[in-house]
């Protein structure tokens, strides 16, 4: 969804340029977790490390829960949060919205531990082939 609103002033001034209100424009994209995900799994996952999930095209998506006001948000005490780096530069955030957002984050968090997990036990088990395959190699050479 796209949000367009114009600005109701006289004007405003932008770095010393006033600007009339009927030239201003405020677009906001807002998407929702789940297409958030969708764009996530569109990524090649290939490690994790702590927090952090690295992507083969470069990307590196953490993730942290922030405990929110308690007093503003009384049914909605914490928030999932994404960050987005690449090259060592931040990105962007993605916030959860609400506890329903926060349980589809919480599940592609699990699913894609669970995904990378996988990955590590098959490249350990290849390595230990290679390993008992060259130690009979040898020692059947002796």
């Amino acid at each position: 969804m796209t949000l367009t609103a114009k600005i109701e002033r006289d004007g405003m001034v932008t770095r010393g340029v006033r600007v009339p209100s009927h030239q201003l424009t405020l677009t906001l994209y807002i998407m929702s977790t789940q297409k958030f995900i969708d764009g996530l799994n569109k990524m090649t996952f290939v490690k994790r490390e702590d927090d952090t999930f690295y992507t083969s095209e470069g990307f590196e998506v953490s993730y942290e829960l922030v405990l929110l006001d308690g007093l503003v948000h009384k049914n909605y005490p914490i928030q999932f949060q994404f960050h987005i780096r690449k090259d060592g530069l931040f990105i962007t955030r993605w916030g959860c919205e609400d506890n329903e957002s926060n349980a589809i984050a919480s599940a592609w968090v699990l699913r894609t531990s669970a995904r990378m997990r996988d990955i590590e036990y098959d490249l350990e088990d290849s390595a230990k082939s290679k390993a008992l395959a060259e130690f009979k190699r040898l020692t059947d050479e002796a």
